[in-house]
């Protein structure tokens, strides 16, 4: 009766649930990583790790120096490449949808995703996936949803234009 369970409100940062759930050290732990999750939790986690990051404590904190979402924005794209020129299934559409929703809404508000996508800052050699897929999956993916989002994608990284080495400045 008279026992009164502590509930804690601190949440995991951001970074904590990527190394913790995409996690690019090998683990000695049993824990399953993102990368052996079925389709339907990487859409879910894919969901989960975007709205934390964008929960006030994460997206105001940035205690790393963008290295979180530096992972995460390869952890989609390492995603839509594994599936790049694949006949899909539903659930398969379903998570390149939660890939296409995650990016664009990093493209969005962060310069550091969106040299990800372009430079490739970060992204592993062996992830064959980059804008021209991007702009290429925008036109023809079967999903509507996916198409609409990967446009925006594209948007976002030809307005900044500290991404593309044109000079913008008249000469007379």
């Amino acid at each position: 009766h008279g026992t009164v369970e502590h509930v804690s409100t601190h949440r995991a940062t951001f970074s904590v649930l990527i190394d913790v759930i995409i996690g690019s050290q090998p683990s000695t732990k049993s824990r399953p990583r993102y990368a052996n999750f079925h389709v339907r939790a990487q859409a879910a986690t894919l969901r989960f790790l975007l709205v934390s990051l964008f929960s006030e404590d994460s997206f105001y904190g940035d205690e790393d120096g963008g290295l979180a979402l530096k992972e995460f924005v390869c952890t989609i794209l390492k995603t839509m490449a594994f599936y790049k020129g694949r006949s899909l299934s539903r659930e398969e559409i379903d998570l390149l949808d939660e890939c296409s929703i995650s990016l664009a809404s990093c493209t969005s508000t962060s310069n550091d995703a969106r040299s990800v996508v372009v430079r490739r800052e970060g992204v592993a050699s062996d992830t064959q996936y980059d804008y021209k897929d991007i702009a290429l999956q925008a036109l023809t993916s079967n999903s509507s949803k996916t198409r609409r989002h990967l446009a925006k994608v594209m948007g976002h990284l030809y307005e900044d234009h500290s991404l593309w080495d044109v000079d913008f400045s008249t000469k007379s």
